[in-house]
C-alpha cells in the first residue's frame, strides 16, 4: 500500500464506509433464518432419539 491509497482511504466518508459494511446484510439475514430452518427438525430428531421409545410413541416433543 502506497501512502496515496492511504490518504484516499481516509477521505471516504462515514456513509461511504457503513455502505461498503453493511452490504452483505440482507444475504446474511437471509442465510440465518435459512439455518436455523433447517436445523430446527435436525434438533428434533436428536431430542426424539435421546428418549425412551415407548415415551416417543405416545407424545411429541
Amino acid at each position: 500500500m502506497t501512502s496515496t491509497e492511504s490518504v484516499v482511504r481516509a477521505k471516504q466518508s462515514l456513509a461511504t464506509r457503513v455502505a461498503a459494511r453493511a452490504g452483505g446484510a440482507g444475504m446474511r439475514f437471509f442465510l440465518v433464518v435459512v439455518e436455523l430452518l433447517w436445523l430446527t427438525p435436525t434438533a428434533g430428531l436428536l431430542l426424539s432419539s435421546l428418549r425412551d421409545p415407548a415415551e416417543a410413541d405416545l407424545t411429541s416433543w
